[in-house]
């Protein structure tokens, strides 16, 4: 079964380029696009597995963090004060590291939860 990466971003272009290099760079994941918060709230209410939640500074409230527990949780940053209780990324930057440093706090946190 593949993993669930879950993708929030209210620009639609961006979310656009995003996916497709997820897509096509990383088919172990299965991808759900979000560009409404309450879109989003409602996934995370039920029961749907989820691996990793990659979402937008501006998502970032405590409904969504009290919903995303147990995820690797990444924010895309574009600012550099760090959010409590997430990995951050810088939003602007080439996709190909954006989607590395995802991958590698996946790691991570896959790594230390399995110990």
């Amino acid at each position: 079964m593949k993993k669930k990466l879950l993708l929030a971003d209210h620009d639609h272009e961006y979310m656009k380029e995003l996916s497709y290099y997820f897509m096509e760079q990383v088919p172990q994941f299965e991808l759900v696009l979000f560009t409404k918060e309450e879109t989003l709230l409602q996934y995370l209410q039920g029961e749907e597995p989820r691996d990793v939640l990659v979402l937008d500074e501006q998502f970032v409230n405590d409904e969504i963090k009290s919903r995303s527990s147990g995820v690797t949780r990444v924010v895309l940053m574009t600012n550099q004060i760090p959010l409590e209780g997430f990995s951050g990324v810088k939003k602007y930057q080439k996709l190909s590291d954006l989607v590395s440093q995802v991958l590698m706090h996946y790691a991570e946190e896959h790594q230390l939860l399995n110990k």
